[in-house]
């Protein structure tokens, strides 16, 4: 994702994310496409994340938030995380089955 069209994701997604809501969110699967050390230095897991949030961005954002040290703000001036990069973590839509709907964005499930 490019860190223009990443900016714009973040501030329109990002009050999502940090405040809770009730309406019925989708859930995500954010996986490691790159195992290079370097991209991972940031991050304080480096395996699959299932997160509910309310579109691909969100479930980034939520990722970022609770696996790395990295400020939001850092991220957009300097910082690289590999949680918003999609050259570095995977994020496809999964089935709901077996996981609550409702409430706010929020890691459901870690995955080695």
């Amino acid at each position: 994702m490019k860190r223009e069209a990443l900016v714009t994701s973040i501030v329109t997604e990002a009050a999502q994310v940090l405040r809770p809501g009730f309406s019925l969110m989708k859930v995500y699967k954010l996986f490691p496409i790159s195992g290079d050390p370097e991209s991972w230095k940031q991050s304080t897991f480096q395996g699959t994340l299932i997160v509910r949030a309310s579109g691909e961005v969100s479930a980034r954002i939520c990722a970022h938030v609770e696996k790395t040290d990295i400020d939001l703000a850092r991220v957009l001036v300097d910082e690289d995380s590999p949680w918003l990069n999609s050259s570095t973590v995977g994020c496809v839509e999964i089935s709901p089955d077996g996981f609550n709907m409702h409430g706010p964005s929020e890691i459901l499930e870690e995955l080695g």
